[in-house]
């Protein structure tokens, strides 16, 4: 059994009080409208490893911060007088080249300067000073119709070349041989002097490849030497399957010979193979000798 715990009136008394009051103080601040968060309420935790920050990442944040604020508005600044400068120049270069240039040079250009594709918006003296400049002109176009706009705004066209359907000649033109004749005799001609040219071509040639010259007198030379190596490749060639040829028919007699005789030999043996081994032996011997000392001959 435990041992009760004495407590006094006194002490008693003391919790009472305490009671009232913090029950005093929760009811008048729930009247008041005052809510406690839970976070409040919540014991403070130490942060967690994934929570935790680098040193230095919040001061580094601030500096960055500070100086875009104090080299934002100078930069624009600076970038906006550049634009406006170079706005001025190519102006004054517009200007120059109006009166300047010559038509031939314009219609060259790959880039119309003076065109503007956008309308300025500057003002009344900016208006007025481009009527001076860039005054309103009648000007009409591909489909016939007139039209009323800035004189840089029109097109730059250049003359066009007579339609070839557009002309006086019959709907049915009459051919004629001698046009057909001619006109093959000039290609033929250009067929001649086009020659095959290596240098243009980057590839491996084979070993047989030879290059001509260029020049016709030459190159017909360089035709007729290759004709000559030609005729004698072959004439050589030739020879050669002659040389082979005899050598053949003559190996062919011999073989008929030599069957000849061993025919002749087989039938002059009347008696058995096994009773003349020695005889027998000695004609193969005699055979043999006779094909190499041909051979040898040979």
């Amino acid at each position: 059994m435990p041992k009760p715990i004495d407590v006094s009136s006194a002490t008693a008394l003391d919790l009472r009080a305490q009671l009232v009051s913090q029950r005093e103080s929760f009811d008048l601040d729930r009247q008041k409208g005052k809510q406690i968060a839970a976070s409040e309420r919540r014991q403070t935790k130490k942060p967690t490893v994934w929570a935790r920050r680098n040193k230095g990442v919040e001061q580094r944040a601030k500096n960055d911060q500070r100086m875009e604020e104090e080299t934002g508005a100078p930069t624009l600044e600076a970038s906006r007088a550049a634009l406006q400068r170079k706005a001025k120049i190519y102006e004054e270069m517009r200007k120059r080249r109006r009166y300047n240039n010559s038509d031939d040079d314009d219609e060259n250009q790959l880039i119309d300067f003076e065109s503007r594709p956008f309308s300025d918006s500057d003002g009344e003296d900016d208006e007025e000073k481009s009527d001076g400049d860039d005054p309103w002109v009648d000007y009409e176009d591909e489909f016939g119709r007139s039209r009323t706009i800035r004189q840089s705004q029109v097109p730059r066209s250049r003359p066009r070349s007579p339609s070839p359907q557009l002309t006086s000649e019959p709907a049915y033109p009459v051919f004629t041989t001698a046009d057909y004749e001619a006109r093959k005799r000039e290609g033929s001609e250009e067929r001649e002097t086009q020659r095959y040219d290596a240098e243009r071509e980057i590839r491996t040639k084979g070993v047989g490849f030879y290059t001509f010259s260029k020049d016709e007198d030459e190159r017909k030379a360089q035709m007729e030497e290759l004709k000559r190596l030609r005729e004698q490749t072959e004439t050589a060639r030739a020879h050669t399957m002659s040389v082979s040829a005899k050598r053949k028919q003559a190996l062919e007699r011999n073989a008929a010979k030599i069957n000849a005789r061993r025919l002749l030999l087989q039938q002059k043996t009347a008696a058995p193979a096994s009773s003349h081994p020695q005889k027998a032996n000695i004609d193969d011997e005699s055979i043999s000798s006779f094909l190499s000392s041909i051979r040898n001959k040979k």
